[in-house]
């Protein structure tokens, strides 16, 4: 028993944090498929810089109005899934359709020229507003939360839903997979965010420390941290094996309304309610770039697959924008927030207009094709 006793306290010196994080559960490993899928994409990345900006496909959902109400494309481009204000998702997959089964001539043109058909599907089973919809890494399974204080787990080729996972007292706003699947956040209305596994049903961490309804979550590239955007205006940064708050960023003036983690998961991007876009170093919680420009609510953002080097947001302005990360990838970059609005204009690299379609989603694809999408809404006259 001594020789034993001496065994694990010698191994606890070694390794203090394996006595702290007994209990907790090792990253999954992706299957050979996933893996040779992310290695074809891999090599087929274009690298885009300022200098070499990506190629931009963008879904438009016509005849909505206020019905959409998030909206989330998968890193293949092959899933889009829209959450719905009547508390149906409504999911598109690129089809296998073949010319036999085409009845409409245009679509029949589209399968000969190589275009994918979009096969839509309907899942039906919250009873309140969708808030957001999260695609997992290998397109099996898509999580939604809703007003109606659960979050399902659905069998993206069937639409069968799966697993109902209940635990908040509140509306659950966001909901992300990790990067490797299997374990998923999520933030609600009652000031708390929680980190699930897909096989319990109940929370395997809840993390409390805002002081206001907690909006918007999600995974540090490690998988090891969540950051998390509150309406009380700020981000924070969390350690998913003790619970801990590790990181805490200070200078918004409004609510949060989207946050992003760059590759190299040094830098933070998070945007507000008024329009602000800003980008923290990680390592101090200080703020880098302020980067102005958007002319409503920034609705989502994202950095570009591999260096980093290009960020994008989309906004209630109807825009999407693309900002130049090279400098602040590079080196530690000390600006202040209030740097000049020349500077913060040299980091816009190029704005995106479009008719009326407020930007809902942003995402770099694993080659670097930048997909966006949102909700067509007429000007009225």
């Amino acid at each position: 028993r001594s020789n034993t006793g001496d065994a694990m306290e010698q191994d606890e010196q070694e390794d203090p944090s394996k006595s702290e994080a007994q209990g907790v559960e090792e990253l999954p490993q992706l299957s050979d498929e996933m893996e040779a899928r992310i290695l074809s994409d891999l090599k087929k990345r274009v690298n885009v810089s300022k200098g070499a900006l990506p190629s931009i496909c963008c879904y438009t959902l016509f005849n909505c109005r206020d019905a959409l109400t998030c909206m989330n494309i998968s890193h293949d481009a092959s899933i889009v899934a829209a959450g719905m204000s009547d508390s149906r998702i409504k999911v598109w997959r690129a089809g296998t359709t073949t010319e036999r089964d085409v009845q409409d001539k245009s679509a029949a043109d589209a399968l000969r020229n190589g275009s994918p058909l979009m096969q839509d599907s309907v899942l039906v089973g919250h009873s309140g507003p969708i808030y957001s919809t999260s695609i997992s890494p290998d397109n099996r399974y898509i999580l939604s939360c809703s007003e109606d204080k659960s979050v399902r787990l659905w069998q993206a080729s069937s639409g069968q839903n799966l697993v109902t996972y209940r635990g908040h007292n509140f509306p659950v706003w966001d909901v992300a997979w990790s990067p490797l699947g299997h374990y998923f956040a999520t933030a609600s209305h009652d000031r708390t965010a929680r980190i699930w596994s897909t096989d319990h049903i109940y929370p395997l961490r809840i993390l409390a420390g805002h002081l206001s309804s907690v909006d918007h979550v999600v995974f540090h590239p490690n998988c090891n941290y969540v950051a998390t955007g509150s309406v009380d205006k700020t981000c924070r940064l969390w350690d998913i094996t003790h619970g801990e708050c590790v990181r805490l960023f200070k200078g918004h003036r409004s609510p949060i309304s989207c946050l992003a983690i760059s590759p190299c998961g040094k830098l933070l991007a998070s945007g507000s309610d008024s329009g602000e876009l800003l980008v923290w170093d990680m390592a101090s919680s200080k703020c880098i770039f302020e980067l102005p420009g958007h002319e409503g609510g920034v609705l989502s953002a994202e950095f570009s697959c591999g260096e980093g080097s290009l960020l994008a947001s989309g906004g209630q302005d109807c825009t999407v924008r693309l900002w130049d990360m090279t400098q602040a990838n590079q080196s530690k970059v000390k600006l202040p927030v209030e740097s000049s609005g020349s500077d913060a204009m040299a980091r816009q690299i190029k704005v995106l207009h479009t008719r009326s379609t407020s930007m809902m989603t942003v995402r770099f694809s694993r080659t670097n094709l930048l997909l966006v999408g949102g909700s067509y809404t007429p000007t009225p006259g």
